[in-house]
């Protein structure tokens, strides 16, 4: 008879760890999705003093537009692949927005150039990398109806 508590508890725990696994994904804290923006923030090495980046962005599907706040920014979609370029009114921290079917679907993404805050190449980009916040329609529209 003392087996069947072991076992009995293990499969109490068990059930107890599905349900709560199972409750996270139907309650939707698995992450945002649906169609939105995603704000991308390059990581720099160089204390964020950089002044423009050349980027290209894959399996990101469908782009409806890309934008800074801070600069220009200029891209093409080639189907698989999208190549953004973001050149920054004044050095800094670069950011922009991508609006997308999909925010839970990140892109991947390889550097192509950074330019410095005078102009020049920087001599690698693989100490470089991208920060993705995902902003969904829905999110955005229950903080309105929040506040």
């Amino acid at each position: 008879m003392r087996t069947k508590k072991p076992l009995l508890a293990a499969a109490g725990f068990a059930l107890a760890l599905t349900l709560a696994l199972a409750g996270c994904d139907l309650l939707g804290l698995s992450g945002p999705s649906g169609p939105g923006e995603l704000h991308a923030t390059v990581v720099s090495p160089h204390s964020s003093l950089d002044g423009a980046v050349v980027l290209e962005l894959s399996n990101v599907g469908s782009i409806g537009y890309v934008r800074s706040d801070h600069g220009q920014v200029f891209y093409q979609d080639n189907g698989n692949t999208t190549r953004v370029v973001v050149v920054l009114d004044d050095p800094g921290l670069i950011t922009f927005f991508l609006r997308v079917d999909e925010v839970a679907d990140l892109p991947e993404v390889t550097f192509i150039q950074v330019a410095d805050a005078m102009n020049e190449l920087r001599p690698t980009v693989s100490d470089y990398d991208l920060s993705w916040d995902q902003i969904a329609d829905s999110d955005r529209e229950f903080s309105r109806r929040a506040q």
